[in-house]
C-alpha cells in the first residue's frame, strides 16, 4: 500500500509514528493490517478455542487503529461460521476490547 508513500526499505517505526500521529495513509495501513490479523485470530479461536488472545505491545500502543478492525473480522468470521459456543465467544471479544484500557 502507498508505495509512493513508503518504500520496500520503509521501517515498521516509520509507519507505526505515522499512525500514532492519525495520518490517513497510514491508518488505511492500521485498517487493512487489522482486518488481516482478525483474519488470523479467526483462525485461531477455530483451532485453539482460547479463552483469552494476549496481543503484543505494538497492538496495545496502536489501540483502536488496528483492533476495531481485527475485532470486526473476527466477529463477521464468527457469525459465517455460526460457532457454537456462543457464549465464550462474545467473552473473548470482550477481553480483546478491554486490553487496550491498560
Amino acid at each position: 500500500m502507498f508505495p509512493r508513500r513508503w518504500s520496500e526499505d520503509a521501517s515498521i517505526r516509520e509507519v507505526v509514528e505515522a499512525m500514532l500521529a492519525d495520518d490517513a495513509d497510514a491508518l488505511a495501513v492500521a485498517e487493512e493490517a487489522g482486518r488481516r490479523m482478525g483474519s488470523g485470530l479467526a483462525l485461531l479461536i477455530d483451532a485453539l478455542n482460547p479463552q483469552i488472545i494476549v496481543l503484543g505491545s505494538l497492538a496495545v500502543a496502536l489501540g483502536e487503529r488496528i483492533l476495531h478492525a481485527a475485532r470486526e473480522v473476527v466477529a463477521e468470521e464468527h457469525c459465517r461460521r455460526r460457532w457454537p459456543r456462543a457464549k465464550s465467544f462474545h467473552r473473548l471479544l470482550a477481553h480483546i476490547s478491554a486490553m487496550w484500557r491498560l
